[in-house]
């Protein structure tokens, strides 16, 4: 899938919870492109890795994840839901309440992702240049509001 490809596909429902939430549409299209490989590989529509919690609906893949130092491979539960839409809300609910610092800085990218990092229950991702990976996304998405405005 093409990065326009994928905005297009995904930038309505982000422009909705903009709208809803505050947390800036391009902003969620980054990181989502980031997690997914720009569409490559979303599963149970989980756009952002999020972990599955006890009951909810859940796939398994294997994911990599930096553990002391060096990347592992790990069989995880990762959240699956009824549309992308879903999750991009429950990406907006986790962050609002577990990155706290995060979400007061929803309107700025480079300190919204810098400040992934620092989560209740630790960074959003076990990546040493998650915030750099995140920002380079950032800065790489094509123009799309235009055509979905």
């Amino acid at each position: 899938m093409t990065k326009n490809d994928f905005c297009m596909i995904y930038g309505k429902d982000a422009l909705l919870v903009e709208g809803a939430t505050g947390l800036i549409a391009d902003l969620i299209l980054a990181q989502s492109a980031l997690e997914t490989g720009w569409g490559e590989h979303v599963y149970g529509n989980n756009l952002f890795g999020i972990k599955a919690r006890e009951g909810e609906p859940y796939f398994e893949k294997t994911t990599k994840e930096w553990e002391m130092g060096h990347m592992v491979s790990k069989v995880q539960r990762f959240a699956s839901y009824t549309s992308p839409l879903v999750c991009m809300l429950k990406y907006c609910e986790k962050i609002r309440l577990h990155y706290d610092v995060a979400w007061s800085y929803r309107y700025n990218p480079l300190l919204y992702f810098d400040s992934l990092k620092y989560g209740r229950f630790g960074a959003y991702a076990t990546d040493p240049n998650y915030t750099a990976l995140c920002i380079s996304v950032y800065k790489s998405l094509p123009k799309w509001r235009e055509d979905n405005d």
